[in-house]
């Protein structure tokens, strides 16, 4: 009777926090270990397994991959959150859109120090340490070099790899780019290979192989321990420096110059992949599978950002990584996990899905917010219809797109016209813009594209060469009777009036106040000249048909008439120019038109 009472009074108290903490009690048995494994720069094409969605066949061998595609759900349309390295990572491990957390840049030491993300971004190994789970990072970080950046502050218990953005592959004299055990840099090229991999023989240790050794050893080592692991391992390869093994480059005798390096560090890599899987299906290495944890084991591989230039081979997509369009943004993607038909999705998924998908497998909940799904109810058909009706994304001012069934709206510029495509099952047709033939699937696209862009925020990781850290902006009457709102001197600070800026295609955001005063000497027009990457224009607003050039709205919170008039004759300011989009904040705060004068 009492032990009834408690259990009913257990299940009415138990809040979703203390739900989470509950599966931590879980065996380790009983929950799934995961292997992430990420390319870096590779070629949309660059797979033999992508041939089933490019049509054509890859030079490049990845037995490996493709053997782990024949046990997996492949994605025909996954896309990730930008289509450069860091912001794409950055995306993937917090499982939200980079810019709603105000990440825009590469981490790079000229952002010091605000090259990372706010560190109150929870990562997927902090979350599933949390549940319980031993976490290892083996590869490249590039998320931030600084103490509260780097992998042991962001929920990392094994890291073993380079903080940095780019590292050679062989050891050479004053080698600029470390790797590190921890935070210990180690003589990587001495160290023998766990998976007795032969050196090349004349530049000794391959750092793609010390990658696959590691991660190896960190499986042999936590396989059926008392807690299950997350390991990520994201590969520096195939990004330059384009560098390989000779015994790889010899695999390819009809290719040249740098397209065969890059088939050869695919290979590469892809011997990495499979030496994991290998330690998945027999950690001791003895070949007893007796032991294996592969079904026990979700393993899951993708791409960061299409291919950098001609070199990689995004087959029928069209750009390269730093833009927006399929070629930047589409990815490769498979998850092999237990229980798991495999089989092709067809259906828009992002690789933001990945950080709930783990959370779930991992027994918990989310409790910090997400723009992806978890996608194992859609992949075992216990869930009916699509993840996604639609995918968005923006970096900085650089580009911006949506993609909703067989359309894609995309911006490459914050100054160019939106493009509307008509996208084949293969993702080509980006060539062709079909906005004039479709005025309104251009509007119906780009007001959902607008209810995405008023979330997020500016890029705020660089320092004040490239980015201000401020949100209210003073109009300053200096600036003389008419002036831009990218006039050079035009404004100030709020929060340091002697900062006398500009406003930049950058600024416009929800979190954005302009104030402007009375002058008690003359009368002034403000005209706003400034674009975004969203570019709304009245034109498309009112009349559905082709976009402006140039005649973008600029998103902000509030505009305010402040400060006293002394003057002794009536003056006038008027404030024209492009449309405004008045929005909530990012806290909430209604938008609106301000008196304080």
């Amino acid at each position: 009777m009492q032990c009834s009472y408690f259990l009913r009074w257990l299940g009415q108290v138990l809040s979703a926090g203390m739900l989470a903490a509950v599966a931590t009690w879980v065996s380790a048995a009983d929950r799934p270990n995961i292997v992430l494994m990420m390319a870096d720069d590779a070629g949309y094409a660059d797979f033999g397994f992508q041939s089933q969605f490019t049509g054509e066949p890859s030079p490049i061998q990845t037995p490996s991959l493709d053997q782990l595609a024949n046990q997996s759900i492949a994605f025909s349309n996954a896309y990730l959150p930008a289509s450069a390295c860091s912001i794409s990572r950055a995306g993937l491990l917090t499982g939200r859109q980079p810019l709603k957390f105000g990440y825009g840049f590469n981490a790079q030491p000229s952002d010091r120090p605000m090259e990372g993300f706010p560190v109150d971004q929870v990562t997927l190994m902090e979350r599933t340490k949390q549940l319980g789970y031993t976490t290892g990072v083996i590869g490249k970080w590039h998320l931030g070099e600084q103490p509260q950046w780097q992998p042991q502050s962001q929920g990392v218990d094994n890291f073993y790899g380079f903080w940095e953005g780019g590292d050679y592959y062989f050891e050479r004299p004053n080698n600029p780019v470390e790797i590190r055990r921890g935070t210990t840099a180690i003589d990587w090229w001495t160290e023998p290979s766990f998976n007795n991999v032969p050196p090349d023989p004349t530049r000794g240790r391959y750092l793609t192989d010390a990658l696959g050794d590691e991660a190896s050893k960190f499986i042999a080592d936590h396989a059926g321990g008392a807690e299950p692991f997350f390991l990520y391992v994201p590969f520096n390869a195939p990004h330059g420096p384009y560098e390989a093994k000779a015994q790889d480059l010899a695999l390819y005798p009809d290719l040249t110059g740098v397209r065969k390096t890059v088939a050869a560090m695919t290979t590469g890599m892809d011997r990495s992949v499979g030496n994991i899987l290998s330690r998945i299906d027999d950690p001791n290495g003895d070949g007893n599978l007796s032991d294996s944890i592969a079904d026990n084991t979700i393993v899951i591989f993708l791409n960061d950002n299409g291919g950098a230039n001609g070199y990689h081979d995004n087959g029928p997509l069209f750009g390269l990584k730093g833009s927006g369009s399929e070629g930047g943004v589409r990815t490769p993607m498979l998850i092999r996990a237990p229980n798991l038909t495999a089989g092709v999705y067809d259906d828009l998924v992002s690789a933001l899905d990945i950080f709930p998908t783990v959370v779930n497998a991992a027994g918990g909940s989310m409790t910090t917010p997400t723009d992806g799904v978890n996608l194992m109810p859609y992949l075992t058909g216990q869930q009916t219809g699509p993840a996604h009706e639609s995918i968005a994304y923006r970096n900085r001012m650089n580009y911006a797109g949506i993609r909703k069934g067989e359309w894609k709206l995309v911006k490459h510029d914050a100054a160019e016209t939106w493009k509307l495509h008509r996208l084949n099952p293969d993702g080509s047709g980006e060539e062709v813009d079909l906005q004039l033939q479709y005025p309104e699937i251009v509007q119906d696209l780009v007001r959902d594209f607008v209810a995405f862009d008023v979330t997020l925020d500016k890029s705020r990781n660089s320092t004040d060469a490239y980015v201000q850290h401020n949100d209210v902006f003073m109009r300053r009457n200096e600036a003389g009777p008419v002036s831009t709102w990218q006039h050079s001197t035009g404004w100030t600070w709020a929060s340091d009036p002697g900062k006398i800026t500009t406003i930049s295609r950058d600024d416009p955001n929800p979190n954005m106040v302009l104030a402007f005063k009375p002058n008690n000497a003359a009368n002034y027009r403000s005209i706003n000249n400034t674009n975004r990457p969203s570019g709304i224009s009245r034109a498309l607003l009112n009349s559905g048909v082709q976009d402006i050039p140039g005649l973008g709205e600029v998103m902000l919170n509030e505009i305010r008439l402040e400060g006293a008039f002394t003057g002794a004759a009536n003056r006038e300011a008027v404030i024209e120019g492009n449309p405004l989009l008045l929005v909530r904040n990012l806290t909430g705060k209604a938008p609106g038109l301000r008196l304080d004068a």
